[in-house]
């Protein structure tokens, strides 16, 4: 898988490499919540991981060294944690940035977007991609052409871009608001915590594709539906 990451030059001279790598990778989630208007708890936008989700997105740091550098962030006032989970035997953390963090990435504090009826209540998970941030590449072809570097549909185009170009002539014709449907995978893929693998990726995308009219009319999916999120991945 080739994948970058990138971080302020200017935190990691003030904090080292490690937290301002940790610092941008929870602004991308901080801002696409706030964009979306999900996770809005105490008058601001949390973001949930496990420990385990962090590590597949910084593979060269161990879980220990990450749960360190959280905690550290949290000690310099980068960082705030807390706990809204459904379940009270549920303990993932959640993570919002603090004031200062904001301050210095030029992230906006004066603004919380006026709850939605679908959307504002659900914990969503982080590789839902329909968001436009300053740190998200961006190849506008289609509007849900719309990609981050973790999404599923991302790393398909990235290793097997014939092999989705070939589902999409099968299917992107065929399937009812195939931006719908491309979102709804993306959240069964978190749900089911798949490997990003091409092959397995594939495999779901394909099985989701050949079953989709009949479920969509069986649980009357649609546009303005509620969509099924599963909850984001987090740091326990």
């Amino acid at each position: 898988m080739s994948r970058s990451h990138s971080f302020s030059v200017e935190v990691a001279k003030n904090f080292k490499v490690d937290i301002a790598l940790l610092l941008q990778h929870f602004s991308f989630w901080y801002l696409k919540n706030k964009s979306d208007n999900v996770n809005l708890f105490k008058n601001d936008y949390w973001v949930r991981m496990k420990a385990d989700t962090l590590v597949e997105y910084f593979p060269y740091f161990t879980k220990r060294q990450l749960r360190y550098c959280i905690d550290k962030m949290i000690d310099l006032d980068l960082l705030k944690q807390d706990q809204f989970n459904d379940k009270s035997n549920d303990r993932t953390k959640w993570y919002s940035l603090t004031k200062t963090a904001k301050n210095i990435l030029n992230i906006s504090t004066d603004k919380i977007v006026t709850p939605t009826p679908f959307l504002s209540d659900k914990i969503v998970t982080p590789s839902d991609n329909f968001v436009t941030s300053i740190y998200k590449e961006v190849d506008i072809e289609d509007r849900y052409r719309i990609y981050i570097d973790f999404s599923a549909i991302n790393f398909i185009i990235k290793n097997a871009k014939d092999r989705f170009e070939v589902f999409e002539m099968q299917y992107k014709k065929t399937i009812p608001d195939y931006i719908f449907f491309l979102k709804y995978y993306e959240t069964k893929v978190q749900e089911e915590e798949l490997p990003f693998t091409v092959n397995k990726l594939l495999g779901r995308l394909n099985r989701l594709a050949l079953n989709w009219n009949t479920s969509s009319s069986k649980n009357n999916y649609s546009n303005t539906a509620i969509i099924p999120l599963t909850k984001p991945k987090r740091l326990n």
